[in-house]
């Protein structure tokens, strides 16, 4: 089982997880939470905490060109 919040939320739907909010915050089924402390997959977790970053390095080519005008 996922054991923070955000991890919980995003798990795929098809397990019907919630975060339980309550005095030992966990990952469960919301029949095994009080309404008043559960969070579906459309709310926002509390106490944000950053785990992990992750860098994406892209790498831009810079392409020439030559453009002539002429007049005439």
């Amino acid at each position: 089982m996922v054991t923070n919040c955000g991890q919980c939320l995003s798990m795929d739907p098809e397990y019907e997880c919630g975060w339980c909010v309550g005095a030992s915050p966990t990952c469960s089924l919301q029949t095994l939470c009080p309404a008043s402390d559960w969070l579906d997959r459309s709310a926002v977790c509390p106490n944000h905490q950053i785990l992990g970053v992750r860098v994406a390095i892209m790498q831009v080519c810079k392409v020439s060109s030559h453009i002539s005008l002429s007049t005439g």
